[in-house]
């Protein structure tokens, strides 16, 4: 019997983790708040899958399953760490400014919970939203280094939300067999890339143009059969190029 119980999503460690880190890289400045605010995000992220078995066995399930158990022990042990990382980072950020960041991440995570008790976790309209709000983490990692949200900051969460809606596009063509939204999305992203270089810098066009590239390339591949191990570390390797390309030119700013 399970433990603790925790999420199965793989793509979304990578939109939640992925921005922090290259805040952090890009921020210049270590300081060691950013581990306590690591893990605040990370209790967050986990939440979401106690929560869920908890709100089905509310909602959905007529006898209780050996998994409700795990879940209570889990939501026990991530609230507590969530309230401890949450108090540490507190001495760093303006108790208002972390408010709102818990606001928003919770309110997320509860329509999350809500959609997926629906079976309609699919839904792409709460994909892109939870994108973005998993991209804000380098907001975070911005406020524990410099103690303000610069410019790049904002870039990197905006760039690495771009790329992770193209990505999530790429899963529904590849699931529904229709690669029209995907197509129309990548002129979005480019349309993104010429406002990017217009408004800020040039070179902040990069990563976008690269994550048009990236969804080209998949997209291509869509009706060429592979094992979805071999699909899921092509991405997340693609993903990583992404996000060194993000950090080198915020770099160069």
């Amino acid at each position: 019997m399970k433990r603790f119980v925790f999420p199965r999503e793989h793509g979304a460690w990578g939109m939640l983790l992925q921005p922090f880190v290259a805040a952090a890289i890009v921020g210049r400045q270590w300081t060691w708040f950013l581990i306590p605010g690591l893990l605040l995000i990370l209790t967050v992220f986990l939440i979401r899958e106690p929560l869920l078995v908890l709100a089905r066995q509310r909602f959905v399930w007529r006898v209780e399953r050996p998994e409700t158990a795990a879940a209570k022990r889990t939501l026990l042990w991530e609230l507590a760490l969530m309230a401890a990382c949450a108090a540490i980072v507190a001495w760093r950020i303006p108790i208002g400014i972390l408010a709102a960041f818990g606001a928003v991440a919770m309110a997320l995570t509860l329509a999350a919970v809500a959609m997926a008790v629906k079976n309609r976790q699919r839904s792409v309209v709460l994909q892109i939203l939870s994108s973005f709000g998993l991209s804000c983490s380098g907001l975070l990692a911005a406020l524990l280094t410099t103690g303000t949200i610069p410019e790049w900051a904002i870039a990197v969460a905006l760039l690495h939300a771009l790329h992770s809606v193209a990505g999530i596009f790429v899963v529904h063509a590849r699931l529904d067999k229709n690669s029209r939204p995907a197509m129309i999305q990548q002129v979005v992203n480019v349309a993104a890339a010429v406002v990017i270089a217009l408004q800020w810098n040039a070179l902040f066009a990069i990563p976008v143009a690269l994550s048009v590239a990236i969804t080209a390339y998949e997209l291509q591949r869509l009706n060429k059969p592979e094992p979805l191990q071999k699909t899921g570390l092509r991405t997340l390797s693609l993903s990583l190029v992404h996000t060194a390309a993000v950090i080198a030119v915020l770099f160069a700013r």
